[in-house]
């Protein structure tokens, strides 16, 4: 599967590099272009998901989401619109304290063209990531250990290591990789504590589109198609902090405020379920 995933990405790529050579596009379609190119491995990852789970397995996809007969993509968009919101406060934040750190690049025809080309496939290689990490991969983990800690580190290592070879991170050194351990054992957690991927999903989905049609941080993979990019470079524990900070309202959000008002609505129906 983690071959298919990256052959298709290089062979996506390759076809895209020589596209764009050809055709001599303007440099931001030419970007596009060249991102749509290495989003292809998502078709691949995807795929070979699906072919194994039928072929191999005979389960379907969704027995990775949800053991329920039917994906709840209202729980998948409550994820996305939380986490979603969570990141456009920080970056409204930032941009106060520090202005002259963003800058508007937004052009309507590479815009258009990322929502037509780009976007489609970066939300099928998000989702593409959560079926892979902590759907299939956790479930894998699981036969062998049933602690959550052990779960939530060892989706965290899977999640980064394939994270190396972005552009922020080969820049940037290892601290510029802790993030994306920070965020896969979140992802985990959350799924974990839910029993089921949609919230993941729609936090991963959230956080790489809004990096693509909102802000995008300059260096990032995603920062040739968000309309505004920021330089705006925290160091890496504040970073860290930050992240923690926004894994922690989320939590607070979706898993204790909705159980709270329930509890004060009726009590006897807290203690059922507890």
């Amino acid at each position: 599967m983690f071959a298919a995933w990256q052959v298709t990405g290089v062979l996506g790529a390759a076809a895209a590099d020589a596209l764009a050579t050809l055709l001599r596009l303007p440099v931001a379609y030419d970007v596009m272009l060249r991102l749509a190119g290495a989003f292809t491995a998502s078709l691949g990852l995807v795929g070979v998901l699906w072919a194994v789970q039928h072929a191999l397995h005979r389960r379907t996809l969704r027995s990775l989401v949800t053991a329920r007969r039917v994906v709840s993509w209202r729980r998948v968009a409550s994820g996305a619109v939380v986490w979603a919101a969570l990141l456009l406060v920080v970056e409204a934040l930032t941009a106060l304290a520090d202005p002259a750190a963003y800058t508007w690049t937004i052009r309507p025809g590479p815009l258009v063209a990322s929502l037509l080309a780009v976007i489609p496939l970066l939300a099928l290689e998000s989702v593409g990531e959560e079926l892979y990490f902590r759907g299939y991969l956790m479930q894998v983990v699981g036969r062998w250990t049933r602690r959550p800690w052990l779960l939530v580190a060892a989706s965290a290592l899977m999640f980064t290591l394939p994270h190396l070879a972005n552009p922020e991170v080969t820049s940037g050194g290892w601290s510029a990789a802790v993030p994306y351990a920070l965020a896969g054992a979140f992802l985990a957690a959350v799924a974990l504590k839910d029993g089921r991927l949609e919230l993941a999903i729609g936090i991963h989905v959230a956080n790489n589109l809004v990096a693509a049609v909102v802000v995008g941080a300059s260096g990032s993979v995603l920062a040739g198609t968000a309309p505004l990019v920021t330089t705006a470079a925290s160091p890496p524990a504040l970073t860290l902090a930050v992240l923690a900070m926004q894994a922690a309202v989320f939590w607070v959000l979706v898993f204790r405020l909705p159980r709270r008002a329930e509890s004060g609505a009726d009590p006897s129906a807290d203690r059922l379920a507890t």
